[in-house]
């Protein structure tokens, strides 16, 4: 991630100054909403006008940022995953080059294939953490504390709450969690060995207590899932 933002870090700050004007539409539009109402029923029909044109002009604004940040996503992310398979691939070729060791080329290659899917999949939840939802958090309580104190102050003490609950549940699921991967893992990797040594079982006619071992793990997993 630090070498990819470094080689990219121009676009990557364009892309960060764009993430934050878009969230401060959920802040933008419902004020000048509120304010186009007050005008209405007021009968102010000037400045209705004027305030439905600013109204208008943001919002064209925020599509045409929108479409760059789509833009700048569909030429990135392609090469964010390329950058981790090379990266993967140039790894290997310096680990193993005074090594002459048998590769498991099966794991490495479902790690070429899922890993950049992932990693792209990881952006874009850290990408809709912070700024979907924390930086609009903070948003919209400076907001609040700016149209009265005590607005502001009941927002962001429950927000407080929450995030304080949030951080609990967390570190206390974060145990079962790793056992469950680590369960999945030991899955595929008996699978996976059982299917290396189907010689090995056929002579040794071991195929009931294989499936009876490939049973429990299954039932080891099924359970650290629930």
């Amino acid at each position: 991630f630090k070498t990819f933002i470094h080689q990219h870090r121009a676009v990557l700050a364009v892309y960060v100054v764009i993430l934050c004007c878009l969230t401060l539409e959920r802040v933008a539009i419902p004020h000048f909403y509120g304010q186009l109402l007050e005008t209405i029923k007021a009968a102010k029909f000037d400045a209705t006008y004027r305030i439905f044109a600013m109204v208008i002009g943001i919002f064209l604004v925020f599509q045409v940022l929108d479409t760059v940040l789509t833009y700048i996503d569909a030429n990135l992310m392609p090469r964010f995953e390329a950058y981790v398979r090379t990266h993967i691939v140039d790894t290997l070729l310096e680990r193993y080059q005074q090594q002459h060791t048998e590769l498991d080329l099966g794991n490495i290659t479902s790690k070429l294939i899922k890993l950049p899917g992932y990693l792209n999949w990881l952006f874009y939840k850290v990408k809709a953490f912070l700024f979907n939802h924390v930086l609009s958090i903070l948003i919209t309580c400076g907001y609040l504390f700016y149209c009265h104190p005590y607005l502001g102050g009941i927002f962001g003490s429950s927000f407080l709450v929450l995030g304080v609950l949030t951080v609990a549940f967390c570190r206390h699921c974060s145990a079962p969690s790793y056992k469950r991967e680590d369960a999945f893992d030991r899955t595929h990797e008996d699978i996976q060995d059982i299917l290396y040594n189907l010689q090995t079982v056929y002579v040794n006619r071991t195929e009931t207590a294989e499936r009876a071992h490939i049973d429990a793990i299954n039932q080891e997993t099924i359970d650290r899932t629930r």
